[in-house]
């Protein structure tokens, strides 16, 4: 697949083969749309971007609600009119379709979880510096755990972060500091039932694996030379087991993190683990005028020698799809979602959307009032974000731990025999997927 329009040259040796079928859908909007190589723009050209009437297609990974907010704001700070489609990742027997939708895209905005499939299936090609350069002048660096992580695979850039939220310890506390897991325990007895940390449907392999990537820093997820899992492994199962022991004293296993951060906020809960977002439904007038409490953000207890930070599905990369027909609309949409509406506050009230990178001079911030904002962009400039299984088939193998994580929950199993499963269904996952082709992918992601 080359890079067309968007890409850096690959190395002879290094490059692979284009279908034909995909190569003459490729031609074919070059021909029509110009789709030229991302080479620096001149200075008369990007000073003036010529406008089409061409609506570009975006594939949003996320709820309607927020789709519809992409397309107000932008249509708000630009003329370029844009459609935008929502797909869900989370539902992990859609993901084939999801492709095929992308590949129909010029944009797409969709989970990190999604890269390693969609770089194998040439869904998305791999962007050039130059791009990232505009990008920068215009906006600001990205932090350093973004610039270091989200997108590369092989050496290469396929996608920029258009919003990163790592979970945080949420208190009225400012002063408080939890340096282990067994702290954090001690704190959540302590808080007599009002505290939780995100274990509902979808979020408990999320809150799993941020416990493990904090607690541990060699040996993550598998063999890196056989591709074993060692999720089963004794570390992991103590991990799993102080979660389950620490969620007997949660007002409830059913929360997402945005869920608790407004129940504390509202003085429902008086900690927990979890980050900003946006109410879910509309505040009733009683609700309104509630008293609402300044929430102080820390980070979640490290057990590490360095700093990191995780990183999950949730976060998503805005990618230029194989079916790209307009270059510079694509560039000029990505760089506004990364840089200047979550700068402007345009999209506040998204889920998925949120400040990436260090504003420049003549663009500050102004959505990082709240204590979850501010905390965030400390962490995102001095850690290390610890990848997941995102090679192809990353949300089949987030699925299965997902489940057996809330079986531990619901007393159905004991933390052993979950990941035992976990480990049992890897494999046949990657033996499915083709061992070789699945072990060469997780190197290729820098673990």
């Amino acid at each position: 697949m080359s890079s067309i329009a968007h890409g850096s040259q690959r190395p002879n040796d290094a490059r692979i083969p284009v279908p034909r079928r995909t190569a003459l859908g490729i031609l074919s909007s070059l021909a029509l749309f110009g789709c030229d190589r991302a080479e620096s723009v001149p200075e008369e050209r990007s000073s003036t971007p010529a406008q089409s009437n061409v609506p570009l297609r975006i594939v949003f990974d996320g709820g309607t609600d927020d789709a519809e907010r992409i397309r107000r704001a932008y249509g708000a700070a630009a003329e370029q009119p844009i459609e935008v489609s929502s797909v869900d990742s989370a539902k992990s027997d859609q993901i084939s379709a999801i492709v095929q939708q992308v590949q129909l895209s010029d944009v797409a905005v969709v989970s990190q979880a999604l890269l390693g499939r969609l770089i194998n299936d040439e869904a998305i090609v791999d962007i050039n510096d130059d791009v990232f350069d505009e990008i920068d002048s215009r906006y600001g660096r990205s932090f350093s755990a973004i610039e270091n992580s989200s997108g590369r695979f092989d050496g290469l850039r396929w996608g920029v972060a258009v919003g990163a939220k790592p979970l945080a310890v949420l208190s009225l506390d400012p002063d408080l500091e939890l340096k282990t897991w067994a702290d954090h325990a001690q704190w959540a007895a302590d808080l007599n039932g009002k505290t939780a940390e995100p274990l509902a449907e979808g979020w408990a392999a999320h809150s799993f694996f941020n416990r493990c990537a904090l607690q541990f820093d060699r040996g993550w997820l598998f063999d890196r030379l056989t591709l074993k899992p060692s999720i089963d492994q004794p570390r992991y199962i103590d991990a799993l087991q102080g979660l389950v022991d620490t969620a007997k004293v949660y007002a409830s296993t059913e929360m997402t993190p945005g869920g608790i951060y407004n129940q504390i906020r509202n003085g429902v809960l008086q900690g927990g683990i979890g980050f900003v977002a946006p109410p879910t439904e509309s505040l009733s007038d009683d609700d309104a005028a509630k008293e609402v409490f300044d929430i102080s953000a820390t980070a979640c207890p490290n057990e590490t020698e360095t700093e990191r930070v995780w990183l999950g599905p949730q976060t998503r990369l805005a990618c230029v799809s194989t079916g790209c027909r307009q270059t510079e609309a694509s560039r000029r949409f990505i760089g506004w979602l990364s840089g200047g509406a979550p700068q402007s506050g345009a999209l506040r009230q998204t889920v998925a959307i949120g400040v990436t990178r260090e504003p420049i001079e003549s663009q500050q911030a102004t959505g990082g009032g709240n204590g979850y904002d501010r905390w965030v962009v400390d962490q995102l400039k001095t850690s290390r974000v610890v990848p997941g299984p995102w090679i192809p088939g990353g949300m089949r193998y987030y699925d299965v731990l997902d489940q057996e994580v809330r079986s531990c929950l619901a007393s159905e199993r004991t933390p052993a025999q979950a990941l035992k499963n976990v480990a049992d269904a890897w494999s046949q996952i990657t033996e499915k997927l083709g061992r070789d082709k699945q072990l060469v992918a997780w190197k290729k992601l820098d673990v």
